[in-house]
Formats: structure tokens, sequence, C-alpha cells
């Protein structure tokens, strides 16, 4: 029997990695005779999701040695594993970035797709929960360089520009839907359109807000949100079309609500498409693009030791108005003879030096056990030897939202890692009457748990210390807690005053663009 062809083996690759076999997939393409620059940046992108960075580098260079062009070059540069190795490991990669962007700006480059030539941009930098701020406008310098469409400003961004009496506001981001950044943003899309706010703060004539679906609204949950706005637009997958479509919305303000969650939004946002552009922290970490005028939190969630290529716009606490999500019955009661502990954020977020504090835990609560939620085997296998192995370590299979909530309520204890804290899941854990102990950082991304905390009443379980935190979860009476989170949680949902925050702000920064 004849050797499969090289287009049989790579066309097998990608059948295999479409269903997670990434191993067999690796197998497949090292099997090509004659391997091509995408060949080995196909295997560069399979061993770079199997957390082997040493061997994508390999075969980037490769790729490289054959001609493979100056986006290969980009993508070494700013090549991540998606779990993170030891701290010494993370300086040793944030270096190679720095340096490797550097050597790009020095060299003359051209990608001139990069939308389709990237795969991927920065992605799990910002799980390193260090200051992003110079890495981040290196890689906006290098893009814009190396891509000058994507300095591309709208036909009505000039000097002399004044909004609309009745300002158009507009949404862009792949993830208005029913994810994260869809229920976080949901109220605020389709709140604006009519809202005056209170003595007619947020101005007489409310706002015309159209919603950007990057790829297009794709479920029920987003066709929810498109109904609640004046308009609806499916944006192409593709730069220039994209472009175009916002500019010949001639919005005022572009809201990004998640620049960095993938690829499209960050390019998208390298532009200049609306005299004013703002970004909220969906993915709570700065920019670095020169076009983004405005850095949207709460006034609890930034302080001066994180540095953003924006202007800082500090809104009351919270920032969101979010829908009190309906808990179900707890898979178990809590209080059991085994105590769980649950961190159910995906496997990128636990950062090495969490790793102490979960194994913390276990030494000091024999009955003890630690829930992770699942991944892939390969990223599951370098969280357990990044922790030597421990027992009473589970991690749980993908399950619906609903029964996820169910879980959440079943905990004894949520644990919100350091330093990159939840969000989204502190507040369905609030909604459950589930505690939560957190230890906020200097940075954003790790003071949200915190703030939210702090507004329903439950300061006591934010912890100071890493040996804080430990006390805290063992400690913790899981019963007093809940009842005083249950009773304080309507301060957390369904906050209606986040929307006229938002408005208010809104016209305040349009107003500051005219002066």
């Amino acid at each position: 029997m004849p050797a499969p062809s090289a287009e049989a083996l790579v066309a097998r690759a990608h059948d295999l990695a479409r269903r997670g076999e990434l191993e067999a997939a690796i197998a497949a393409l090292s099997r090509v005779g004659t391997p091509s620059p995408g060949v080995y940046a196909t295997l560069a992108s399979l061993h770079r999701e199997c957390c082997d960075t040493d061997a994508a580098l390999r075969a980037l260079d490769r790729a490289i040695a054959l001609g493979g062009g100056d986006a290969l070059r980009l993508r070494r540069a700013i090549l991540l594993p998606p779990v993170m190795g030891s701290p010494e490991e993370i300086s040793a990669d944030r270096q190679r970035i720095s340096s490797g962007l550097d050597a790009l700006t020095a060299r003359p480059l051209s990608i001139p797709d990069p939308l389709r030539q990237l795969p991927y941009l920065d992605f799990y930098l910002t799980y390193h929960g260090r200051d992003d701020l110079s890495i981040k406008r290196k890689l906006a310098t290098v893009l814009r360089r190396a891509c000058p469409s994507l300095a591309f400003t709208a036909p009505h961004c000039t000097p002399d520009w004044r909004p609309a009496r009745r300002p158009r506001v507009g949404f862009v981001s792949s993830h208005l839907r029913d994810h994260t950044i869809g229920r976080l943003n949901a109220a605020l899309v389709t709140g604006l359109q009519g809202f005056t706010g209170q003595q007619g703060l947020a101005g007489p004539s409310g706002f015309d807000v159209t919603v950007f679906f990057i790829g297009g609204p794709a479920d029920a949950f987003a066709r929810r949100i498109a109904a609640g706005a004046s308009r609806a637009v499916s944006l192409p997958r593709d730069l220039a079309a994209a472009r175009a479509e916002i500019a010949a919305a001639r919005i005022d303000l572009l809201y990004f609500t998640d620049v960095g969650m993938d690829p499209m939004s960050g390019l998208l946002a390298l532009s200049r498409l609306a005299p004013v552009q703002a970004v909220t922290w969906g993915h709570p970490t700065t920019t670095g693009s020169p076009e983004v005028d405005w850095f949207v939190a709460g006034e609890r969630l930034v302080t001066d030791a994180e540095g953003f290529s924006e202007r800082l716009a500090r809104l009351p606490d919270p920032t969101v108005c979010y829908a009190r999500p309906t808990i179900g019955p707890p898979h178990r009661a809590p209080g059991g003879p085994t105590r769980l502990y649950l961190c159910p954020q995906t496997l990128f977020k636990l950062h090495p030096d969490f790793d102490a504090v979960l194994l913390a835990i276990l030494r000091a609560d024999p009955r003890g056990r630690i829930l992770l939620m699942g991944g892939p085997p390969r990223w599951e296998r370098k969280i357990r030897a990044r922790m030597g192995h421990p027992e009473r370590v589970d991690f749980l299979p993908s399950v619906p939202r609903s029964a996820f909530l169910s879980l959440l309520a079943s905990a004894d204890v949520m644990l919100d890692p350091f330093p990159f804290g939840g969000g989204n899941t502190t507040l369905e854990a609030i909604a459950a009457g589930t505690p939560v102990v957190t230890l906020p950082t200097p940075l954003l991304r790790g003071r949200i748990t915190a703030a939210l905390l702090e507004i329903v009443g439950a300061a006591d379980c934010i912890a100071e210390t890493p040996e804080d935190y430990v006390r805290l979860a063992v400690g913790l009476d899981r019963a007093a807690v809940s009842a005083r989170i249950s009773r304080g949680a309507h301060r957390v949902f369904d906050q209606r005053s986040a929307i006229e925050h938002h408005a208010v702000f809104f016209r305040e920064a349009l107003a500051t663009r005219c002066v």
C-alpha cells in the first residue's frame, strides 16, 4: 500500500486537531516527507496548544528557515503556552517576547493580512499577572508598521466632527452572546437606547445604539441583544470589510467590550473607527493601542500600580447591570464529611503562585477536596506536574451552564485564583450564596472579586496574604457567610445605575473630544 500523500496527512492532522486529538495530529504531520513552511507552522500551533513551547519554537524556526515570512517571525516572538510554567519560565517568556518585538521593530516587515496570517496575538500574556503596558505598546507598533492599513481612519473622524444630537454609540465584540461578555454587557447595550437618565443627565434624546457582531449573532442570547439595539450589523471576518462597515455607520463613540479576547477585536482596535473609542474590562488589561482613548473600570478596580495606554474612566461600582441568574438545587448539601473547595476557572488562569495556596489548603484540611475545571489532557497533566501530583485534587468535565450553577451551589467554598481572578463566576457564586475567598492584587484583573465582595458585605472573605487566604478558606463558617452574601446580593444584580453611569460618561467623553 503506498504511503499517504502530504496532502492526505495534512488533512488528517487538521481533522484530528478539530477533535482535540492533538498528539495524534502532531504524529500525522511528522510523517510528511518534505514539510513546507505551512506544515511546520501548523506543527508549531499544535505544540503550543500542548504547552510544549520549545517544540513550537523549533517548528517555527524551521518554517522561517524555509522562507515562511514575517508573520511567522511575529508568531515566534509572541508565542506563549496556554498553561504557565514556573515563575522563572514566565519571566523568561516575557523577556523573549519583549526582546523579539524590539528586534522586529528594527527591521522592515510585511504582514498584509494579519487576521489570516496570525492565528493568535497576546491573549495568554494577561494571565501572568504583571504589568503588560510595555509589551502591548511594542506589539501595537510592530503590527501597524507591518500592516499599514491597520492605521485606517474613518472619513468622519475629522477635527471639526460633532456628535449627533442622539449620539451614535457602537458596541463591537465576538462574544456578545451566551458568554461571559454577553452576560456582562447585554443590559447596557439594550438599556442605552432611549435612555435619558434622571433630570436628563444622559442628554434629552438618549442614544442610537449599533451592535457590531463579529461573525454575526451566534445564538438566541445574541439575537435578544440585537433586538434591544437600534440596529445590529454582522461583521465579516475580514478586516478591510469590517472596518468599512463600521466606518459607514458613522459611529460617534465605539465601545470595545473585550479587546484581546480574539485577534480580530485587537486588530480593529488599532484603527480609528470613531472619534471617541473606549474599552472596558472584558479582557482586563490595556490595549496598548494609540487609537483607544478611554479604559472604563470600576473605581475599586484600578490602582496606580498598573499602566494603561488609555485615559482611565473610573465609574462607581458595580459597572455592569448583570441579570441575576437562576440557580438550581445543589448536587449535594454543603457541610458534609468532605469539604469541597471549588475553583471553577479555565486552567490557563491558574498561576504557579496559586499552587502553593491550594496545597496548603489540603495540608490544613484533611477532609478537604479541591475541584478544578478540566481541560485538554496535556493542560491537566501540566497543572498536576506543577503541583507535584497531589491527591484530593479532581478535574471536572465540562457541563451545561445550569449544571455548572448547581455545582457552584454545592461547594463549601469557592476559591478565587490570583493574580487573575474571576468576575462572571464570582457573580454566579454570589447568586448561589456560595462564599468566595479572594486575595486582591495591585492589578485590575485581580481585584474584581474583592470589589464585589465589598459591595455585598462580605469583605471578611478578602485575604491580605497567601497565609491569610488559607486561614479564611479552611476556617470559614459556610452557613453564616452564605446568609450574609444572600442578604447583600441585590446590590450587585440588575443595577440600572450602571447604565446611567455609562451614559453620563459617554456624554462627557464626547464633549471632551469636541473641546
